[in-house]
């Protein structure tokens, strides 16, 4: 009897797994730009090849206009271009003087009180006037403490002369005085009341003509310490700002003439008061219009 011979069989498992691992093996590989074969067709145009871009201009920024162009000092380290017109001839008492860029006005003993006013050599038309203010500790009576800058001031130098005046006063700064018989056009909150007072978009009113005519401002703005004042005076209108707002405007100021007539006032020479009280005044500056 023969016996069998013994022959090694794989288990079916292991002999599929082979086959398949042989196959795959089988396979050349794809290069890398081609699908495989299951994937779906592409069939999307290639994308072109942008043109090359023009570089990119980076505007030059517009630059913003210096807060000081166009200013200039109108008090600077003397009183040069400015005249005192007091009672003594000169200012022997020294009732305007210049210390640290600032203008003491009165800071004089009772004795040696004058009442007048600094004005400029020269004249002025269309400007922006900006300057500071603050009561000083001297004061020459028990009413409000008081001063004012005079604009338009035409010859003589009279004590006051003729002149629309920026009042700074205790209360009312603002307030518009016209000086020798001086007339002007605003608006009014009332035509009838015995100081009219400034009203923006109230009804017309002229000033009368009268030796001293008081324009009452609109608000009152003024505070403790300095204060900020502004004159603007173009062909159309004059502006007082406090603080930065409006409290008072007029248009056409009109002065007497030889004949009886009115006619246009639109120039004049510059000045501060000396009235009642000490004053410190500071940073005076003038840009002339156009």
């Amino acid at each position: 009897m023969k016996k069998r011979t013994k022959h090694n069989v794989l288990p079916l498992p292991r002999l599929l797994l082979l086959v398949m691992t042989l196959s795959a093996c089988a396979q050349p590989a794809l290069p890398p730009d081609v699908p495989p074969p299951d994937a779906p067709p592409n069939t999307a145009p290639p994308a072109p090849s942008p043109p090359d871009a023009p570089p990119v201009e980076t505007p030059t920024p517009t630059p913003e206009p210096e807060p000081n162009a166009g200013w200039t000092p109108l008090l600077g380290t003397t009183l040069g271009g400015w005249s005192p017109r007091l009672t003594h001839k000169g200012d022997p008492n020294g009732v305007f003087k210049l210390e640290g860029g600032v203008l003491r006005i009165l800071d004089v003993p009772q004795s040696a009180r004058e009442r007048g006013y600094l004005v400029t050599d020269d004249t002025y038309r269309h400007y922006h006037l900006r300057f500071e203010y603050r009561w000083g500790e001297k004061r020459f009576s028990e009413s409000k403490r008081g001063g004012g800058l005079l604009y338009h001031a035409a010859q003589p130098d009279e004590l006051w002369p003729r002149s629309l005046e920026f009042q700074l006063q205790e209360g009312d700064t603002g307030d518009l005085w016209l000086i020798g018989r001086l007339t002007a056009e605003t608006t009014v909150s009332s035509t009838t009341a015995e100081t009219p007072q400034y009203r923006k978009g109230g009804a017309p009113y002229t000033t009368k003509p009268r030796s001293y005519a008081q324009l009452s401002k609109s608000a009152t703005y003024e505070k403790p310490g300095w204060n900020q004042v502004e004159l603007i005076v173009t062909a159309d209108e004059i502006l007082h700002i406090v603080n930065g707002q409006i409290n008072n405007r007029v248009t056409n100021p009109r002065q007497p003439t030889k004949s009886g007539k009115t006619a246009p006032l639109g120039e004049g020479r510059i000045a501060f008061q000396a009235q009642n009280a000490e004053m410190l005044v500071r940073n005076v500056e003038i840009k002339v219009l156009e």
